[in-house]
């Protein structure tokens, strides 16, 4: 197979003078965030009682497809305190997008008993994933995918790179193609945007394999395409993205303690404590993707810094509580310590890059 290219730990967790100049732009560093909701408390709150669905009608069917036809919609949403769905993200979608605005739709009209904290209403946020599974399941391919998955491989092994993004193009969209087809071309796809230093999409792909391929891949893909992704997190500066698909690399039968990705990732933790500043490189799907960019925060003092585009707003996700607010550069958000773990969501154009800066307290 190709080789890929070198790494090294500096360019992985390398900050700008640029990016150090936005954050000296902060005018609320020392602030905790405002509009604090507390939310469901998952058992850990005496008198707290979730969510419950009253109207919660599944989103309707499709009818008959083409047997190629599926699709995994994963959303996210937000009950207020009337027992009204208040907002919907789409957060992921691999198919047609067509299945995810009828998912949307779907849960836009549920309604619930709101979660009541001490008898109070108060806000709360769920997420629902469905699978909308063609009526061919299982490992099946058909030829033409197959002779397309087989020539790109020739042509990656003799150096010829276009050429063999072309032959998996040939084979079509990946999201006209059945769960297993998409996750056979993605391992390709992904190497061969490794190899462009289009890091971004290579996690892309990684992602829709490893959802696409469960219980499907030999453990040598696998291996594959989890090192591939810690490496591109790395080089898009996600530590906890990196350290996750280090927890499912480590099951793998193939396990290699000394492959690349593996150290790299030992030296990035090791050295990432000391880092005044860590930048994380992301972008704003495309519609046919998604709505919003999911991050988890490995630190809990953070800014953006728009690269390119417009960026419009972010909900940040901290169990047991969330709050919301408008983006600008000149602003910094520090997250209390006793708010645990956070995932940020993020808003914008489709298409804009941005970096989250994420400073020591």
């Amino acid at each position: 197979m190709a080789t890929r290219t070198k790494l090294t730990l500096s360019a992985c967790l390398l900050v700008s003078v640029f990016a150090l100049s936005a954050l000296a732009l902060a005018q609320d560093a020392g602030n905790d965030l405002p509009a604090l909701h507390v939310l469901s408390c998952d058992g850990k709150c005496a008198d707290f009682t979730p969510a419950r669905p009253l109207a919660h009608d599944p989103p309707p069917a499709f009818g008959t497809y083409q047997w190629t036809v599926a699709a995994l919609v994963m959303a996210q949403y937000v009950i207020g305190v009337d027992g009204k769905v208040r907002t919907v993200d789409l957060l992921q979608v691999q198919g047609p997008r067509s299945f995810a605005d009828r998912t949307l739709d779907a849960i836009h009209k549920w309604t619930f008993e709101p979660a009541r904290l001490n008898g109070l209403p108060i806000e709360s946020v769920m997420q629902y994933n469905v699978t909308y599974d063609g009526p061919v399941r299982g490992a099946h391919a058909r030829q033409f995918v197959i002779d397309a998955y087989n020539r790109a491989g020739g042509l990656i092994k003799d150096g010829k790179d276009s050429e063999a993004v072309a032959a998996l193009n040939g084979a079509g969209k990946l999201s006209d193609l059945n769960f297993y087809e998409r996750s056979m071309m993605a391992f390709p796809l992904a190497m061969l945007a490794f190899k462009r230093q289009d890091y971004l999409e290579t996690r892309r792909i990684v992602g829709l394999a490893e959802e696409m391929g469960k219980g499907s891949l030999d453990p040598v893909t696998e291996r594959g395409l989890w090192e591939l992704q810690i490496e591109s997190d790395l080089m898009l500066g996600d530590m906890v993205d990196a350290n996750r698909a280090y927890d499912h690399l480590v099951h793998n039968r193939n396990f290699d303690l000394e492959a690349p990705a593996v150290k790299l990732l030992a030296k990035a933790n090791s050295s990432a404590g000391a880092m005044p500043v860590l930048a994380a490189t992301g972008k704003i799907p495309s519609r046919d993707e998604g709505d919003v960019y999911t991050f988890a925060l490995y630190r809990n003092t953070f800014a953006f810094q728009t690269l390119s585009g417009s960026l419009d707003s972010f909900r940040l996700v901290c169990n047991p509580r969330i709050m919301e607010s408008k983006i600008a550069d000149t602003a910094q958000w520090k997250v209390p310590k006793s708010w645990g773990s956070c995932v940020l969501l993020v808003r914008g154009a489709p298409g804009s890059t941005f970096r989250i800066l994420q400073t020591a307290s």
